[in-house]
């Protein structure tokens, strides 16, 4: 290394770097693209702790195969001009913070689409960076999700000679600002559209078994929930809890949300605001699973549901990110 690389790079401008991080989405509309995607996400044994020798023929001879085809269709209905609304959404978010936080270094990083976390840590690298903050997207910790992000990291710095000082941003699930704007979010919705019946507070469910060994995201999504529900006073009655977005023959975190959703129809709860706070932008599993899916379900029981939109990337939802990036290096 010249004398000139080694003071490029003890001598930063900018000592720390943020890496926003999340799973990601297929990057083109295609069902090569979402196939790719799901081999990546799916063959990630902290996403699914099957074993391998009963996991991957169901995954090689069916999911692979079958599964693309139908989702390049619901994809296509949520699909914006820019891309998958997930990782404009992202994307938006990273340009927003690095213009509120000039001092800081951010990029953004997928799990299972691009640009990798790789290419991330790269970037941070040639800029000198001795600290690194990283921010997994997910507010509720879960071993499914946030403990990817860190498994990611882990694998890129075992192969370093220098290892970054970390801040691992590991929840946010209570944290004060994400619940009031949470509130705030359903508050405006409810201005604008009016207020239903009952208010379903859903999330991404996992497998029961996970929470035996230990993992705290169902008490982690309560917790949101209940919080919540004290910042906008609302009656045990008028709010419930459901999980969403299940696969496979195992046992899931219950209740599951269609089968709520329709105990809620039956019992004259007919028209039904749900909001999804353990998922930072609306992607596939909100849009499409709830905004269609789901939708067209409580439509044919009689009901309807009303989707309430996820922090994205308006400027409330930029404040809050750079609160807890600054609250993470304080």
């Amino acid at each position: 290394m010249s004398n000139k690389e080694t003071t490029v790079y003890h001598q930063p401008k900018k000592n720390t770097g943020v890496i926003l991080a999340n799973f990601g989405s297929p990057q083109a509309l295609s069902k090569k693209a979402i196939r790719k995607f799901l081999w990546l996400l799916l063959t990630d044994q902290r996403v699914v702790s099957l074993p391998k020798l009963v996991w991957w023929p169901i995954l090689l001879l069916f999911i692979l195969p079958l599964r693309p085809r139908r989702l390049v269709d619901d994809y296509r209905k949520i699909w914006t001009k820019r891309g998958s609304p997930l990782l404009v959404y992202h994307n938006d978010i990273m340009k927003s913070l690095q213009k509120k936080l000039p001092n800081l270094e951010i990029v953004e990083a997928h799990l299972y689409a691009e640009p990798t976390m790789q290419a991330a840590w790269h970037h941070l690298k040639s800029k000198g960076i001795k600290d690194v903050v990283l921010f997994p997207f997910y507010p509720q910790y879960s071993s499914a999700t946030t403990a990817c992000v860190f498994d990611a990291w882990a694998k890129i710095m075992k192969k370093e000679p220098f290892v970054p000082g970390l801040k691992f941003i590991q929840s946010y699930h209570d944290d004060f600002d994400f619940i009031n704007l949470l509130a705030k979010k359903i508050k405006l919705f409810w201005q604008k559209q009016g207020r239903g019946d009952h208010l379903i507070f859903s999330f991404h469910g996992i497998p029961k078994e996970k929470f035996k060994t230990g993992d705290p995201y169902y008490c982690y999504c309560h917790k949101t929930m209940r919080l919540v529900a004290e910042t906008l006073k609302l009656d045990e009655k008028e709010y419930s809890l459901a999980f969403q977005s299940r696969f496979g023959k195992q046992e899931w975190l219950k209740p599951y949300l269609n089968e709520h959703i329709a105990a809620l129809i039956g019992d004259k709860k007919k028209n039904i605001d749900v909001i999804c706070p353990g998922f930072s932008m609306d992607c596939i599993e909100t849009s499409h699973e709830i905004g269609y899916e789901y939708a067209e379900e409580a439509h044919a029981l009689g009901g309807q549901l009303n989707l309430i939109p996820c922090l994205n990337n308006d400027s409330d939802s930029i404040e809050l990110y750079k609160k807890i990036i600054l609250k993470a290096i304080s």
